[in-house]
């Protein structure tokens, strides 16, 4: 199997990645551009927004309910433009479900089919609330 190869079910190595993304603390997510849909959103999107990780895929508009309403404008922009350029950075706030706001840094970076055309992407996301306060002397 080579390493650029799709997993298949059942495939250790894809257990072995899988269980990994269990334990980091950036959020991994991967977006399918013609199905309109998340593919992918790691655990740690629970432990940075509070909500389940089952919920947004149930509802995928958690995501931008949840981003600050004096962010949401600037952030869905950035998003729609991402769709046609596929690299992206931003920094934004999220509002956990109890109200406790989170600063993120979410990149985003484009995969082309054999034709050249973006039809995923895939991003990570960073909390970045610690590293924004103000340090104490």
């Amino acid at each position: 199997m080579s390493a650029a190869g799709p997993f298949k079910p059942g495939d250790p190595l894809l257990d072995i990645l899988l269980e990994g993304l269990d334990h980091i603390d950036e959020v991994l997510w991967i977006r399918d551009l013609a199905e309109e849909r998340l593919l992918y959103i790691s655990p740690a999107f629970a432990r940075i927004w509070g909500r389940s990780v089952e919920a947004l895929l149930g509802n995928p508009r958690i995501w931008i309910e949840s981003v600050h309403p004096e962010d949401r404008e600037r952030v869905m922009g950035a998003a729609l433009n991402n769709a046609r350029t596929g690299r992206d950075e931003m920094e934004y706030r999220v509002i956990r479900p109890d109200g406790t706001p989170r600063w993120v840094y979410d990149r985003s970076y484009p995969i082309r089919n054999r034709q050249g055309e973006i039809y995923r992407l895939v991003g990570i996301v960073e909390d970045v609330t610690d590293k924004r306060k103000p340090k104490s002397k």
